[in-house]
């Protein structure tokens, strides 16, 4: 509907629900009357001016959704058709005949566009040609309409001559034709290419910057197979490999320590000697060991314990916060269902953030116990 004062009416109307009440009781004087048996052509009466409008078929199927409090939605209704009023008329004589605008089909009734701005042009941009029954009727029509004409021809003396024409031998001999004018014409040194991109807006290409993506294409190959060839390419030694190798052995043999035989002197040592060799090596084993457990050792189950405490105090944490968000549901929530259903979620968030905090050692709040 064209805005303007009754268009406000009406959108008014369906804020406040006043439709289908009557006007004594406060509803909104609001009529829609079809005017055929098909339902199509109808007469709107809005605060007692009138309007033609037509039943139109949308090019898709729109879901319609519902909500109580703006959070859940829930599937109502499956909608593909809408009415569309086409202006002010003096009655249903002038209505049921008003002229339909261009995004209307005469004979299907088939809007052009959908219900939001990618949907425009939908049916030519996105969508086949599909035959309508109401196509095959007018089909009908027409052959009976001709078949009459040429009876009455003959009835009158005269001769009927007819063709049999292949509607598909002669489309793909127009496509054929147009193929070959696209071939033989020049193309311009300046031209320009315009295409469509997902969503069917047009937009246009120079030749300029179509050969710089060209020419960065060939260069994003070659460099790729580049690489591949050095991936595949075995390591090559290098020259002077053996003399490195040699100068390794004679610098490893220098830095060995040189080993002595042993002496019978070192060997006649006494048993005195190395029970004093060996109390001296327990000590410093002791000494090490005490090094190690000293102030800046660290303790592996502490740091686990620790990890787990922390761990468990953020999901502590965050079932708090939970139990907050249920809570703000639950005052919020008008509809009795959703209701019962928010404070079910609450009672089950208390009792798990309760059982969290009894085996942590920590103090139950009574608050979280109520409701």
């Amino acid at each position: 509907m064209e805005p303007g004062p009754d268009c406000d009416y009406l959108r008014e109307a369906i804020t406040n629900k006043t439709l289908g009440e009557k006007p004594e009781s406060g509803g909104a004087y609001v009529n829609i009357k079809f005017l055929d048996k098909d339902l199509r052509r109808a007469i709107v009466t809005v605060n007692k001016t009138n309007y033609a409008a037509v039943m139109v078929d949308l090019p898709c199927i729109i879901e319609g959704m519902k909500s109580w409090d703006k959070r859940g939605w829930w599937k109502v209704a499956d909608i593909c058709q809408m009415l569309l009023v086409l202006g002010p008329t003096e009655g249903e004589t002038t209505a049921k005949y008003a002229p339909l605008p261009r995004e209307v089909d005469k004979n299907t009734f088939a809007y052009a566009h959908g219900l939001t701005p990618p949907m425009h042009w939908v049916r030519k941009r996105r969508f086949r040609q599909r035959a309508s029954y109401k196509s095959v009727e007018h089909v009908d029509d027409e052959v009976e309409r001709l078949i009459k004409a040429d009876e009455l021809v003959e009835k009158s003396g005269g001769t009927v001559k007819y063709d049999i024409v292949d509607n598909d031998a002669l489309d793909q001999q127009a496509q054929g034709d147009q193929d070959m004018d696209y071939y033989d014409e020049e193309e311009p040194a300046d031209y320009r290419t315009t295409t469509e991109d997902a969503f069917g807006q047009a937009y246009t290409t120079e030749p300029m910057q179509e050969e710089e993506d060209d020419e960065d294409l060939e260069g994003m190959l070659g460099a790729a197979l580049f690489d591949e060839d050095m991936a595949d390419a075995p390591p090559l030694p290098p020259a002077d490999a053996a003399a490195e190798m040699s100068a390794v052995q004679t610098t490893m043999a220098e830095a060995e320590p040189e080993t002595e035989a042993p002496t019978p002197a070192a060997s006649a040592e006494t048993p005195a000697a190395a029970q004093e060799a060996s109390s001296d090596e327990d000590d410093d084993s002791e000494e090490s060991d005490e090094d190690d457990e000293g102030p800046g050792t660290i303790d592996e189950e502490m740091v686990a314990e620790q990890a787990v405490q922390a761990q468990v105090r953020e999901e502590i944490e965050d079932l708090e916060k939970e139990v907050a968000n249920a809570r703000v549901n639950v005052e919020r929530s008008m509809n009795p269902m959703l209701r019962q259903r928010n404070i079910n979620k609450l009672q089950s968030l208390e009792s798990e953030l309760a059982m969290k905090r009894r085996n942590f050692g920590m103090e139950v709040d009574d608050e979280d116990n109520e409701e």
